[in-house]
């Protein structure tokens, strides 16, 4: 067992050096395959030698200290947040949780820049929920566990929900601050976010489903301790119940 340094894995792939890699589901080689993390995705390391797939090489850990260099997709400035983007590679578009600073700018894809990862990505948080009621509004309460911001937001319930445009759910999450008296959206108040027939989406039997944020950035702002709001409001009355909800809330610094 390692306990610091450099690690060695086999590549799955041909990999060129500065790039995001995570361990590749289901090997059996020894040691273990990597292979190029997505979009978004979560990673182990990052890779410092170019290998042909089937060969050994070397990926230093994320949670390393000190700068690493990286391969960008884009144009990232200098002491900008960057985030994970395809092919293991990084990018100023926003794909999940941020996951570094940079220290030089890049100006085009391919680029390799010096850069400081976040040793891990954010903090998630699960809220089980009580039974969604076929009436009126059904709440949940979080308390944010770190000041960042909301990065993402899924829901899950054991039922199915037809959709309809009568009878419907709607999602909505208020920041009610540290003494309660906030009244911030951080969810869309859009369609996307019900079970309408009509711009909405019905609810399948234990499927995540992810819900759309507040296109107003300081709307998803959070100082640790804010008592956050979940809620589900029926409109009309619902055609059956939903059991067991749970909401999966993702943050970042």
């Amino acid at each position: 067992m390692r306990k610091e340094g450099v690690l060695t894995f086999t590549y799955s792939a041909d990999i060129a050096d500065g790039l995001r890699v995570k361990i590749k589901s289901g090997s059996t080689t020894s040691p273990i395959e990597v292979e190029l993390a997505g979009a978004g995705e979560s990673y182990v390391g990052v890779t410092l030698l170019t290998k042909l797939s089937g060969e050994k090489g070397s990926v230093r850990p994320r949670n390393t200290p000190g700068s690493y260099e990286m391969t960008a997709v884009d144009a990232i400035a200098a002491a900008a947040k960057f985030y994970g983007a395809a092919a293991g590679k990084i990018s100023a578009t926003v794909a999940g949780a941020a996951i570094g600073t940079a220290i030089e700018a890049s100006t085009a894809d391919g680029d390799k820049i010096e850069v400081l990862p976040y040793p891990s990505e954010g903090r998630s948080e699960n809220v089980q929920g009580g039974t969604i009621a076929t009436t009126g509004n059904t709440d949940e309460y979080l308390i944010a566990p770190k000041t960042g911001k909301l990065t993402g937001m899924d829901f899950s319930g054991i039922d199915a929900l037809a959709a309809n445009d009568t009878n419907y759910i709607t999602y909505s999450v208020t920041n009610l601050g540290q003494a309660g008296a906030g009244s911030t959206a951080m969810l869309a108040a859009t369609d996307a976010n019900t079970t309408k027939a009509t711009g909405g989406t019905a609810l399948a039997a234990n499927t995540k489903r992810a819900l759309t944020l507040h296109g107003t950035p300081a709307n998803l702002a959070v100082t640790v301790g804010d008592r956050l709001r979940i809620r589900a409001a029926a409109t009309g009355t619902l055609a059956n119940t939903v059991t067991k909800p749970v909401y999966l809330m993702q943050f970042a610094e």
